[in-house]
């Protein structure tokens, strides 16, 4: 005795709300990954932006003699008030500089404003110097050698305690 099925049959209430339960779910899993998918595109432009602007001062820094290796600051290069001169040769205090979000640097900040924030600017960079004659402990110490420490730390406009900070470490030799 076989049952015969009505034509017309479709699926029922239960089998319905089964499906319908399984794709919220699936929707919920999906919807709850945005965030942290987000969160890592912002983190990974942030992370190229502090490369170009490291790379920007590196190449600043190489570009000229030990002594005043320039650092250029706002827009034109050509005016002396946009650079900034830092003596590789010996321990020079901290240099402070602003970056827009595009990674240009923007202007020179004391270290009040560094510690406080500036709400001018997206990033700001900490520029240490160590000639390798100052380093401890360095029995092959090479004159014209100097370690090169950035600090560059993100949103500027938050104190410096609660920025994110990204640290890109150099060695430059002067290039005479």
């Amino acid at each position: 005795m076989s049952r015969r099925r009505d034509a017309r049959a479709g699926f029922s209430l239960i089998e319905i709300a089964l499906a319908l339960g399984i794709v919220a779910f699936a929707m919920v899993a999906i919807l709850g990954m945005f965030p942290m998918a987000l969160d890592a595109a912002k983190d990974s432009r942030i992370q190229s932006r502090v490369a170009v602007m490291g790379q920007s001062i590196f190449s600043d820094l190489r570009s000229g003699p030990h002594a005043a290796a320039p650092i250029v600051v706002g827009q034109p290069a050509s005016e002396a008030a946009n650079i900034v001169e830092v003596d590789l040769n010996s321990t020079v205090p901290d240099v402070y500089v602003a970056f827009d979000d595009e990674g240009r640097a923007v202007s020179r900040m004391s270290l009040a404003q560094y510690q406080a924030g500036i709400s001018t600017a997206d990033f700001v960079a900490r520029l240490k110097s160590i000639p390798d004659h100052n380093r401890p402990n360095a029995a092959d110490n090479l004159p014209g050698l100097a370690l090169v420490s950035l600090r560059i730390e993100s949103p500027a406009a938050a104190p410096a305690s609660q920025r994110k900070s990204y640290r890109l470490v150099t060695q430059i030799g002067d290039n005479r």
